[in-house]
């Protein structure tokens, strides 16, 4: 079996839910943490410091358990120049599972079970970028055993590693109407039916279902050089997911014979998603007695992807497909606070700014990501349960994405050149450019606008978390 990239597969399934710092990350791992919209780099308080940073676990008493979820309600909205289309409405309802427990005075281990990626998006089989998305699931579990190790009252250290399991679907459809009508009109022009181009009547379905895993680490470091003063520095490492499934296409039947020569039924493929690496800066200040801030910085290396390339088991519909994609490095920006409003009551809140590593020329209906800001607020409370203390967190943020515009190439084929004299596209006749030239030939076929989904994108996310935790 070939190698299928499976950032063509994502790229296909997810919309702007926030890998790492873009794309489909979940960097809410905690109800607290979410509370202070994640600026927790240079925290030891919370158990959450596993995936966080695995040095902050060095405040662990005698052994914590800690329990949580996050419900996440994504919502996406696209405005073209004659159609408006919602999203479908997708709830995803990732866990956190902590537990962590003192080794001797220096030494603490913790093991984490949780979801730091994990979205989609549904959008109507027949909208105006089928042929971008119309269906796309992530899901992935991380098994993450941690060890933090206090080398000085000021100094601790962390190390993580992560046993990672992922299954991805994702859905789309192909204009197979473009290929029956060229197969047709080359052998009898006066047969050929321009109608059927672009018509969903006669689009195929792409659908891949796939399953696998990877492994990852995280090395942090906590500081304290004065006593009001917290300063965390994590390093997450590069991953690459490996995924075996099937790629299949749903043709329709009256032509299913033509397009399977094509397009084959089915084919295994091997796929992988390469996950950047991360760095992250924390420096928490004690105001006052109650009352801290922190600010958090999060830079991640997405210009190592520059390309989609995507190779097949059959090497159909094609040997290749390669999609430019340039993406740039990207930053978080990240503030938290957290206020005692009494012995056993804290009130959170947070703001951050999430920059997009998509540029312009490569922006899609795949992945329409931009620029967004998030405000969040939580309260943790610690109750009486049959004689048992629980700090019980709340927490609630609103993701508001700035409108982002598609205005390129991106969804056009090679079409190459065009027969004028029988009105037939000459796909064999490409020269490996997509761009205004075969934008013109697509938009005559159809008479107006190839459904690439050029047009207006609005996102914005609602997110709730809630956890318990217990000290033993």
């Amino acid at each position: 079996m070939k190698k299928v990239s499976l950032l063509f597969l994502i790229a296909l399934m997810v919309s702007s839910t926030g890998v790492y710092a873009s794309g489909l990350a979940i960097p809410e791992q905690g109800a607290a943490a979410m509370g202070m919209s994640a600026a927790v780099t240079a925290r030891s308080e919370d158990l959450s410091a596993i995936y966080y940073n695995p040095a902050g676990i060095d405040y662990i008493g005698k052994a914590e358990l800690f329990l949580g979820f996050t419900p996440i309600f994504p919502t996406h909205k696209f405005e073209g120049a004659t159609i408006s289309k919602d999203s479908n409405k997708m709830s995803f309802f990732p866990p956190n599972v902590y537990f962590a427990g003192r080794v001797n005075e220096r030494v603490v281990f913790g093991i984490g079970l949780y979801t730091p990626f994990g979205l989609g998006t549904d959008w109507d089989s027949k909208w105006t970028g089928r042929y971008t998305s119309t269906y796309g699931e992530v899901r992935s579990v991380y098994l993450t055993p941690a060890v933090s190790v206090k080398i000085h009252d000021m100094v601790s250290i962390g190390a993580s590693y992560s046993w990672i399991w992922s299954d991805a679907v994702i859905k789309k459809k192909i204009d197979s109407g473009l290929a029956i009508y060229s197969a047709t009109a080359q052998q009898n022009p006066a047969a050929a039916n321009p109608a059927m181009i672009a018509n969903p009547e006669y689009d195929s379905e792409f659908s891949l279902d796939g399953d696998g895993g990877s492994v990852a680490y995280t090395v942090g470091l906590m500081l304290r050089p004065f006593e009001r003063m917290q300063v965390g520095l994590t390093y997450k490492s590069k991953t690459d997911l490996e995924f075996e499934g099937a790629a299949k296409f749903t043709h329709p039947s009256a032509y299913n014979a033509l397009l399977s020569q094509q397009m084959p039924t089915f084919q295994n493929g091997i796929a992988e998603l390469n996950l950047p690496s991360m760095v992250n800066v924390g420096l928490k200040y004690d105001l006052t007695s109650a009352w801290d801030a922190e600010f958090d910085l999060n830079f991640v290396n997405w210009s190592t992807y520059n390309e989609l390339v995507i190779d097949l088991e059959n090497n159909l519909p094609s040997d290749k497909l390669i999609q430019v994609k340039d993406w740039e490095d990207g930053m978080v920006f990240r503030i938290g606070t957290s206020y005692d409003m009494s012995e056993i009551t804290t009130f959170r809140a947070g703001f951050l700014f999430d920059q997009s590593p998509v540029p312009d020329e490569t922006f899609d209906a795949q992945l329409p990501d931009n620029d967004r800001i998030g405000i969040s607020v939580g309260l943790g409370r610690t109750v009486n349960m049959g004689g048992v203390p629980i700090c019980i967190d709340a927490s609630y943020m609103y993701l508001k994405f700035s409108d982002r515009d598609k205005d390129n190439f991106v969804g056009y084929q090679d079409v190459g050149s065009f027969d004028t004299v029988n009105n037939v596209p000459q796909p064999g006749v490409k020269d490996g450019v997509i761009d205004a030239t075969d934008q013109a030939i697509m938009n005559g076929m159809v008479g107006g606008e190839y459904p690439v989904a050029n047009g207006t994108y609005k996102s914005f996310v609602n997110l709730l978390s809630i956890s318990a935790s217990y000290k033993f």
